[in-house]
């Protein structure tokens, strides 16, 4: 979110100047709840809604910390609304039809 896109304006600029909502794209691993939390954080604290949270599989091999990820931002309330699956073949009907949308249960 704070990262520069035109000299200090940062990603979070724009989306306030678009008054658009997001859709949080995380990478599935070790370190992503940490990165999603702070990111949220940082939206709710500027009044930006989040409407959802995917989370990328970016590697072929998934870790304990990735079979917790979704569980875990669930009990923190975030909208996670499924996970992508690692893909090698990076064009949108592959991308599609790889994300596992979660259970409401």
């Amino acid at each position: 979110m704070l990262v520069p896109v035109d000299d200090l304006k940062t990603n979070l600029d724009l989306i306030k100047y678009l008054k658009t909502d997001v859709l949080l794209v995380a990478r599935l691993g070790l370190g992503t709840i940490n990165h999603t939390l702070m990111t949220h954080q940082i939206l709710s604290q500027n009044k930006v809604k989040v409407r959802g949270v995917i989370l990328s599989q970016t590697t072929e091999r998934i870790d304990e910390s990735a079979q917790l990820n979704p569980t875990i931002l669930m009990k923190y309330k975030l909208p996670v609304w499924g996970v992508m699956s690692f893909v090698k073949r990076k064009r949108a009907p592959y991308l599609i039809s790889a994300i596992t949308p979660l259970s409401k249960s």
